[in-house]
């Protein structure tokens, strides 16, 4: 009767924390002071889970299937300190250094991307990253989309958020584009860029602006319907101008340099965020990460600031990407 019953704990707890994310993310309605500390629970949770499905076929290989107790405990230990370090390293933000020599002017970008706010990432967090990308000094701040995880009505305290937002400064400007999350895939485009502008960012979807000697475009996400081609984007671009693109999906290069880019700037990929996973955001991306330059147009995708899904890093960092531009 005994074992009985902790097998049904055993399992009551399985079920809990095997399905405790997804069930935060779909019951609507749940209160925030449940819903989040369920969300990083169960993300923590799935986050080990891939640690030890890794895990214990390396360890049947190296004790050739002679492992017991000690050796399951180990395996349980490992991936449990595994996961801490990558919910610590999700909060650590970095700053990753570049620069691209285009002959046409000094100049220093700040670039962020996926900061996802909304129901779990917190003002607190959000006025962290606001101090990282101010820190940088920049000329420009560019957000490179999914700056709200899931539109932006799940935004939390969005007061807070917005007084933390305005404080991101530059004397060139604050520019963005949208990515796939901001209009939480129910079509909130706008809305997103209503409240975005709100924080005194210039969201800018398939159009372009001309600030002092660079013009800077932004282009909806890829998913987006009817967004317009990288040629009817740039079309109206002097061809003396330092041309930034803006582009959530690193998925349109060849066009965008085809169409007079000089700087094409991408997030989306958070690198996989969670080694395995950037071994197959590496096979599907051209470039899922770092910089790479063809014909004289460079291209500069960030991990990202923020995390969707487990909070947790392994295998790629949480950055600010600061840009020095020489001549």
């Amino acid at each position: 009767l005994g074992l009985t019953k902790g097998l049904w704990a055993f399992g009551a707890v399985f079920v809990f924390l095997s399905s405790a994310f997804m069930l935060s993310e779909m019951i609507p309605g749940m209160p925030y002071g449940l819903k989040r500390p369920i969300n990083i629970i169960g993300g923590l949770y799935l986050a080990a889970y891939i640690f030890l499905i890794i895990l214990v076929p390396i360890c049947d290989i190296v004790f050739k299937g002679m492992g017991g107790a000690l050796t399951a405990l180990l395996i349980i230990a490992a991936a449990a300190a595994i996961t801490a370090f990558g919910f610590a390293s999700a909060n650590n933000i970095k700053t990753k250094s570049y620069t691209v020599n285009t002959g046409s002017g000094d100049m220093k970008i700040a670039l962020v991307s996926d900061m996802h706010i909304g129901e779990i990432i917190t003002a607190r967090q959000v006025e962290k990253m606001v101090d990282s990308i101010n820190a940088v000094g920049a000329d420009y701040i560019f957000i490179a989309g999914d700056l709200l995880d899931a539109g932006p009505d799940t935004v939390r305290d969005k007061e807070a958020v917005g007084h933390a937002m305005s404080r991101l400064s530059a004397p060139g400007g604050v520019y963005a584009c949208l990515g796939n999350h901001d209009g939480g895939f129910r079509g909130l485009e706008s809305e997103a860029e209503e409240l975005l502008e709100s924080w005194s960012i210039n969201v800018l979807r398939d159009e372009a602006v001309i600030k002092d000697d660079i013009a800077i475009v932004g282009r909806n996400d890829k998913d987006y319907p009817g967004r317009k081609s990288a040629e009817e984007v740039l079309a109206d671009i002097p061809d003396e101008l330092f041309t930034v693109v803006l582009d959530h999906q690193p998925t349109d290069f060849d066009a965008e340099k085809a169409a007079g880019a000089d700087l094409i700037l991408c997030g989306h990929t958070h690198r996989g965020q969670v080694f395995p996973c950037n071994l197959i955001t590496h096979a599907v991306f051209k470039l899922d990460y770092g910089m790479m330059t063809e014909d004289g147009c460079t291209m500069i995708v960030s991990s990202g600031i923020g995390t969707w899904g487990p909070r947790v890093r392994i295998g790629s960092q949480s950055e600010v990407v600061d840009i020095s531009i020489t001549k």
